[in-house]
C-alpha cells in the first residue's frame, strides 16, 4: 500500500534534509504538487488539474506563498522520486 503523508510532515521528513532550508523545501515541495509531478489527495481522492490550480490560487498560511493546504497528504513515492531527479540521488531517505 502507498504511503501517503501531510505536506509538513514531508518537508521536515523528506525534504528539508537535502535542501537545507525550509523554506527552499517547502517551495520546492509546492511546486511539485502544483506542476502536478508528485500527486494529492484530499479525503482519499486524488486531486486532479482543477483542484491544484485553486489550491495555488490561495495562500493557506500568512507570510507563507508556498504553503499547502495543511489537510491534503502527498505520495511519498513521488516525492521519494522528486527529490532524487531534483539531487541527483537514487532515492531520498526520511527521518
Amino acid at each position: 500500500m502507498a504511503e501517503w503523508l501531510r505536506p509538513s510532515k514531508l518537508v521536515e521528513h523528506y525534504t528539508d534534509p537535502y535542501v537545507g532550508k525550509m523554506e527552499v523545501a517547502e517551495r520546492q515541495l509546492y511546486s511539485a504538487v502544483i506542476g502536478g509531478k508528485v500527486r494529492a489527495r484530499h479525503n482519499g481522492k486524488i486531486l486532479g488539474p482543477e483542484q491544484l490550480k485553486q489550491i495555488s490560487e490561495k495562500t493557506w498560511e500568512p507570510g507563507n506563498a508556498f504553503a499547502l493546504l495543511a489537510d491534503i497528504e502527498l505520495s511519498v513515492e513521488d516525492v521519494e522520486r522528486v527529490l532524487g531527479e531534483t539531487f541527483g540521488m537514487d532515492k531520498a531517505k526520511g527521518h
